[in-house]
Order: structure tokens, then sequence, then C-alpha cells
């Protein structure tokens, strides 16, 4: 990364202290003396960090001088790790306070300069082989933990995809700060879930809000929940009762929180975005579906389109009669919110020209002890007139 010309590179000194404490040759004065001047010169390094910020006029700058010192960092603890790991240097030259003198301004720099941190960098494959350890001891934890709360394997695994990564040999090369940020995130809600879990109750549905909140739009997240929407779909037996699921199914997505600032692929829209926009387009296709088959539905009966059948009741009444059919299976029609939308459409009472749906079913679950006796008088009345005819 090329910097100004009047911009200093404060790790000149750093780099020289380092490559001293690991030159096999140098003796043990030596080794010692650069890791105490190697200390003060830590401490020089972040007070003038935080002098710089001041001095800059340009934002776009000062996140480059930020960044270059970062990556810079970030290469020297690779590099300190390489010579631990191919023994060129003894035990007492290279030790951890090496390590944690650089691992320390680099956590300095992410926490007092977060907003010009680059989280698409390499993290440092020492960092990982910290932060992967304790990921592998919270999969198994997580793992244990949900399926004991009756957890879908499908999700669970989808839900551990992020949190593993990090201890994927294979992809340390590519694993960014991005990566190891959010797989602890995931980590840390994943176990705030648990612990306001109530035992008995359904974990599924806030395991699924969890990846719309913390923005997990990763591919196998999506198919996850495409495929659970398609389950539902598959248990409806109408249109109408479909675009009811999914209508409630886009409610649910709309009005579920999203951490801010918050996701998995930062290149991807957002989770609640992408979901909203599938439900949407199946809405549009079951409602198509729906008006192309109604014509049919009806056959060959010719319905005037103002005719509908008036009854002498109130609403409450009709849908206590139709429960009363219902329920005794006089009514054969297993599709009740298809019965009650037909009933609604053709059918008006002495006090309502257009009854609403959703009123006739509100008041089908919802009977009132005036309704049962006014109904009962107007059955037995029917029942006087049997025996007089």
């Amino acid at each position: 990364m090329k910097m100004g010309p009047n911009v200093r590179y404060e790790l000149q000194e750093i780099e020289r202290l380092i490559a001293v404490g690991l030159d096999d040759q140098a003796d043990e004065r030596i080794v010692a003396v650069s890791r105490d001047m190697l200390k003060a010169e830590s401490e020089r390094i972040r007070n003038t960090l935080i002098n710089e910020v001041f001095s800059f006029e340009d934002e776009r700058h000062l996140e480059r001088y930020i960044q270059y010192h970062q990556q810079a960092i970030i290469q020297l603890m690779d590099e300190v790790a390489r010579k631990e790991l191919d023994h060129h240097t003894s035990s007492m030259r290279l030790n951890v306070h090496f390590y944690n003198v650089l691992a320390g301004l680099l956590q300095f720099i992410e926490r007092y300069f977060s907003k010009y941190f680059d989280q698409n960098v390499k993290a440092p494959h020492s960092y990982l082989a910290v932060t992967g350890k304790v990921a592998q001891r919270n999969i198994v934890r997580l793992k244990k933990r949900l399926s004991k709360a009756g957890a879908d394997p499908e999700i669970i695994a989808v839900l551990m995809n992020p949190i593993g990564r990090a201890i994927q040999k294979e992809t340390t090369d590519n694993i960014t700060y991005r990566n190891v940020m959010y797989g602890n995130l995931m980590q840390t809600e994943l176990f705030r879930l648990l612990e306001q879990y109530a035992p008995g109750s359904d974990i599924n549905e806030p395991l699924r809000n969890l990846i719309l909140y913390v923005n997990y739009n990763s591919d196998e997240a999506l198919r996850y929940l495409f495929h659970h929407i398609d389950s539902l779909m598959r248990s409806e037996e109408s249109c109408l009762q479909k675009i009811e699921r999914l209508s409630f199914a886009l409610k649910t997505v709309n009005q579920a929180s999203q951490k801010p600032g918050i996701s998995y692929c930062d290149e991807m829209p957002s989770v609640k975005h992408m979901m909203s926009d599938y439900l949407n387009e199946e809405i549009i296709f079951q409602s198509r579906f729906q008006n192309q088959a109604a014509p049919s539905a009806r056959g060959d009966v010719n319905f005037e389109g103002s005719f509908k059948m008036k009854f002498d009741v109130s609403v409450a009444q009709v849908s206590l009669l139709v429960k009363a059919f219902v329920e005794t299976k006089i009514i054969q029609n297993g599709n009740l919110a298809e019965l009650l939308r037909f009933i609604a459409t053709f059918i008006i009472t002495k006090k309502s020209e257009q009854i609403s749906y959703d009123s006739l079913r509100a008041k089908y679950y919802n009977v009132e002890q005036g309704t049962k006796s006014s109904v009962r008088n107007l059955l037995v009345t029917m029942v006087q007139y049997l025996d007089r005819s």
C-alpha cells in the first residue's frame, strides 16, 4: 500500500527489534534488551497513532494509514509464528512476549480505530490457532445443547458453519477478520438464545429468527430458509391457504429485528431482503394460479353477479350454524378457509350487505353465549316446523 510522502511508517524500529530477538546468533543479553525495547516501542507507536489521527484532514488518507499499519502488524505476527514452527530459534529467544506485543498493537487498532479497521484482511495464522481452539470447544457444546433442545439437525449444521471456518486448516489462508468476528458473534448469540430457551418450547423458530438477526446471508442459510418455506407450503391444500401462509411469513420476515452493521457476506444483500423478495414472488405466483383456477372451480353453474342468499340472522349466528354443520360432519369440506370465504361471498344477513371473511372467521372461533341461545331457538323452531309438516 503506497503512503503519502509526509506519512511515517511507524513499525521500522519494531521490525528491527523483532529481527534481533529472532536471530539465532544473538546472545541472551541482546535478546533480553530487545524484548524490553520492544515493549517501550509498542507504547510509543500507540501514542503516535492517536496523535497522528488529528493531523489528517482527509479521512480516506487516515483509513489507508491505519490499514497500512494493521496489515504490517499481521505480517510480522505471521513471521514470528513461522520462526517458531520452523524451530530456527530457541524457546528462550522466541517466547510469547513477542507475539503478545504485536497482538496487543493489533487489538489496540481494532478497538480504537474500529471505523477504519479492515475486516476483510487475512487474519494471522497464530490468531486463528487461538480462536480455532475456542471455536472447536464451543461447537461441541452448542451441538450437544441444541440437539437436547430438539433443534432440527439441518439448522444446527447451518449455524455451525461460520463458527467452524476458523478451525478448517486447509482454508486458513483465506480466513479474514470478518469471518472470525462473525463466528464469534454467532457463538455469543447462540449461547444467549440457549440461556433464554424455555424447555419444552419449539427452539427452531428462534433459531430461524437468529439467522435474520445476525444477517447470516450465506447460500446454505438461504437454502435452509427456502426449504422451510417450501415444506410449509406442501402442508397446505389450496392456493388461498398457501397465500395466507406466505403472507404471514412475509410479515414475520419484514418485522424481524436485524443487528445493525452486521453481515456474513458484505457483497450480498441482506438475508431479510432476499427472503422478502422470495416470498413476494411466491405470493404473486400463487395469486396468479388462484385467479386462473377460479373460473373452472365454478363448473358450469352460472351465478349472476348480484345474486346472494339472504339470511334473516346475524353474522355471528351464520358462523355458529356453519360451525355446527362442520363439527357434526354434515358439511364435508375439509378446507375451512375456503368454506368461510365462499359463505362470505355468496350470502348476506339482515344487517350486513357485505360480510367480511375476517369477521366471519373471528366469530367462528369465538362464540358468545347469547349467540348459542339464539341459534338454539332457531333450531327448535325448525324442528317444530318439521313436526307439523
